[in-house]
């Protein structure tokens, strides 16, 4: 315990390891991003060089004498209407709900209990300061204060989660913060004080929660998880190290003693190395054993920073005499509450997904290759609501590359075995397609499966997919007949597609009557000997009601598909 000497106390030192865990999380973040340009330069260099060779194409077949009409239902996806009679959907979108509540509620619980504990130490601490004023101005302080502390942490972690904006959920978080401030100091804590407050949660409020961004989400979690434990264990040897050493400060250091203590150095941080490695391989291995989906995996990493920044002030205490003593305890109490809550919001996740919906064949995601920024943000909130319905499958692209990096590809990225996860030949193709799963992970989300392909091979797999898929979703915003690799598979779908599981995507900007000129002028290419009727659904904003009406209609085309599967 803190015995108050002059000399660095066990609880200072462990003050000072927890603050270095805190430091890397930036450290990580930005390697993160580092890893994620790597990866998707990584993607689109295997795209060519696992090529072996040209795979035979299916032939066009000849056109037909009579082609048939296609009829083009251009829909506003806000205006979707409901499905008549009972919603194929509800219990894929009651589970969400309750999976989205539980991980509110859980992390609501464990913030709370983390501020009553930092609590019971800031009463050790002295008062130095008067209680300010009384009446309706300390109590409008007090609930500028008490608000937004409470519900910052667990509204970040929901909003990120739920495909909510990203810019509304950091605009709350903003508002929040300001609150905040106005509050401390409203308490006559000074305007200095009160920025310096402020900017310090905004630092914090950045660090943990930019990682659950999709472009740094496979990589950010593991690799905090794997330099937190890193620190752990050099800070542990050097505890021990410390604890054992007998020599006095008065002595000379010799040459010997100093070569030593580099060599013990290095040895610690090897070990910690070492320990960081086994951890990644441990995740990697756990995540491919579906012990916990990736957003499983932020949402737990996220808690576990705010539970140490907790952690970290409670260990001030020990820098201040009367306080001090008590600061271990704190520290103590904190991890008892992380330990307990791991286990309770398990089982709490267990409860909310024992009545999980059946889930509906499986959607095949086709694009137009855009900016990465436009499509990670429109894709991962559309996959927010989506996951809970089906799996999703999606070829490989530049502009995707890294933004569904999962730990387990993370982890082959980093060890050179990317390579062994690409399609090179039929042989291949047959095995990564009888790898795609339907399985819901322990948080009732289904994974995002991304087929990495060989140039000559990503036509073969996208007519196996659309053959094996229960709806095929082509986004065609900013369409143009220069993509050639969508009018292959706008062609494709054409032709061998059933019209009643196709849904097309575009919008404003994609100009209506130029997009069915496009379509008209591949309907006569492919010979279309068949009469159809195709959707088009119109996205403009990318609202959230605009993204409800896009989950409505393909859940209706994917439960359609899975009742005559069915017949």
């Amino acid at each position: 315990m803190a015995t108050g000497s002059d000399d660095l106390t066990e609880a200072q030192a462990i003050a000072s390891i927890v603050v270095l865990i805190v430091m890397v999380v930036p450290l990580a973040m930005l390697l993160a991003a580092v890893i994620k340009g790597r990866y998707a330069r990584a993607i689109v260099r295997l795209q060519t060089s696992t090529t072996v060779g040209s795979e035979h194409i299916e032939g066009v077949p000849p056109r037909a004498a009579a082609p048939g009409v296609l009829h083009v239902d251009l829909l506003r996806a806000d205006a979707v209407p409901a499905p008549a009679g009972t919603d194929p959907a509800r219990a894929a979108k009651a589970l969400r709900r309750r999976v989205l509540s539980v991980q509110f509620v859980a992390g609501g619980l464990h913030w709370v209990a983390l501020l009553i504990c930092l609590a019971i130490g800031l009463a050790f601490r002295p008062v130095t300061a008067d209680a300010g004023e009384t009446g309706a101005a300390s109590a409008l302080a007090a609930h500028l204060t008490i608000w937004p502390l409470l519900l910052l942490p667990p509204l970040l972690a929901w909003a990120l989660q739920a495909g909510v904006r990203e810019r509304v959920a950091w605009a709350l978080v903003a508002a929040g913060l300001a609150l905040l401030g106005a509050g401390a100091w409203l308490m006559k804590t000074g305007m200095a004080e009160s920025l310096s407050l402020v900017a310090t949660l905004a630092v914090a409020a950045l660090m943990i929660g930019a990682f659950l961004r999709p472009a740094i989400r496979g990589a950010g979690p593991p690799l905090i998880v794997a330099f937190s434990v890193s620190v752990l264990v050099v800070g542990a040897l050097m505890l021990v190290v410390v604890a054992i050493d007998t020599s006095s400060d008065d002595e000379p250091v010799s040459a010997l003693e100093l070569a030593a203590a580099v060599l013990a150095i290095a040895v610690f941080f090897a070990a910690g190395a070492a320990c960081a490695w086994r951890m990644l391989i441990r995740l990697a291995r756990r995540y491919e054993a579906r012990r916990f989906s990736d957003l499983q995996l932020a949402f737990g990493a996220y808690w576990g920073l705010v539970t140490l920044f907790m952690i970290g002030l409670a260990m001030l205490f020990a820098f201040e005499e009367k306080a001090g003593a008590v600061s271990e305890w704190i520290a103590l109490m904190m991890l008892v509450v992380w330990a307990v809550w791991r286990v309770v919001l398990r089982l709490a996740m267990r409860w909310a997904v024992r009545r999980a919906a059946p889930v509906l064949p499986p959607l095949l995601l086709l694009r137009v290759f855009k900016p990465s920024n436009r499509s990670e943000a429109f894709s991962d909130r559309f996959l927010a609501r989506w996951r809970f319905f089906a799996p999703t499958w999606m070829i490989a692209g530049p502009d995707l590359a890294g933004a569904f990096m999962e730990p387990d590809e993370f982890f082959a990225f980093v060890s050179r075995r990317l390579a062994a996860r690409f399609v090179r030949d039929r042989a291949s193709m047959q095995s990564r397609l009888e790898a795609l799963a339907a399985t819901r992970d322990p948080d009732g989300r289904l994974r995002v499966d991304e087929v990495f392909c060989s140039n000559t091979m990503w036509k073969p797999t996208v007519l196996a997919l659309i053959e094996r898929a229960g709806v095929v979703l082509l986004d065609l915003r900013e369409y143009s007949e220069q993509r050639a690799g969508t009018r292959y598979e706008l062609h494709e779908l054409l032709r061998r597609a059933a019209f009643d599981r196709l849904i097309v995507l575009t919008d404003e900007a994609g100009d209506a009557p130029r997009l069915r000129a496009s379509i008209d002028a591949a309907w006569r290419e492919v010979g279309g000997a068949r009469d159809g009727r195709l959707k088009v659904l119109r996205v403009e904003r990318a609202s959230d009601t605009e993204m409800e009406g896009l989950v409505r209609a393909v859940s209706v085309v994917a439960a359609a598909g899975r009742a005559s599967i069915a017949e």
